[in-house]
């Protein structure tokens, strides 16, 4: 976002994580070595996280721990996001 509107770092003003933990039954059960029927399944864990930023042109403040570089941030990032075909964070 700070990148496309052709600004060069931001400020993170407030941020929040939430996880939620699932629990999603399988067919069947199956006999336990020590005592008896179980029921199978998985565990899934999500994760949601936003934060509120500010978006600054100029060069971030380095005495300021919540300004980033973004093109710094978005080259870190690039290789382990997946994106849709089309799609550029710059």
């Amino acid at each position: 976002m700070t990148l496309r509107n052709d600004a060069d770092y931001f400020v993170v003003a407030a941020n929040k994580m939430a996880q939620a933990t699932t629990y999603h039954p399988m067919g069947g059960y199956s006999e336990d070595v020590y005592c008896c029927r179980v029921r199978g399944g998985v565990t899934g864990h999500e994760y949601e996280a936003s934060a509120e930023i500010t978006i600054r042109k100029g060069k971030a403040p380095p005495d300021d721990p919540a300004a980033h570089d973004a093109r710094e941030v978005a080259d870190s990032l690039s290789p382990r996001v997946t994106r849709g075909s089309g799609f550029s964070i710059y």
